[in-house]
């Protein structure tokens, strides 16, 4: 999605990756914590690229809510993790031409990461719709 590729190949992509990662989470509920937390971020952030390709393709509002309060709620405060989650979030309203969930989004990523590369491109990412 970031290089601008098909919606199509982006959204199959991104299907196959939710889908392997919900196998993981899956065998790894009875395994370490660590290990849970590692699936379910894992899963957090391939839900939000595919709320992203959702948003692209097909404009369908409702899931793209849906994999986007899942993605949010599996990723937890892990730093890097939840704002690119975000940043994809951002991406996804950005995409439906929702400017106020998208800079909500945006906002949390920066704030989550203020230093970080996803804190900065969720900054240039508001500037460039609001600016």
């Amino acid at each position: 999605m970031r290089r601008g590729g098909l919606a199509s190949d982006s959204l199959q992509w991104a299907q196959r990756a939710v889908q392997e990662d919900r196998d993981r989470s899956r065998e790894s509920l009875n395994g370490p914590p660590e290990i849970r937390e590692v699936c379910n971020i894992n899963l957090a952030e391939d839900l939000a690229t595919l709320a992203w390709a959702v948003a692209a393709g097909s404009r369908d509002r409702a899931e793209v809510d849906r994999l986007v309060n899942e993605a949010v709620n599996l990723v937890g405060t892990a730093s890097s993790p939840a704002a690119l989650v975000h940043c994809h979030s951002g991406q996804a309203y950005l995409s439906l031409g929702d400017s106020a969930q998208s800079d909500r989004h945006f906002g949390e990523a920066a704030r989550i990461d203020p230093n970080g590369f996803r804190g900065r491109s969720a900054r240039a990412m508001t500037a460039a719709v609001n600016g």
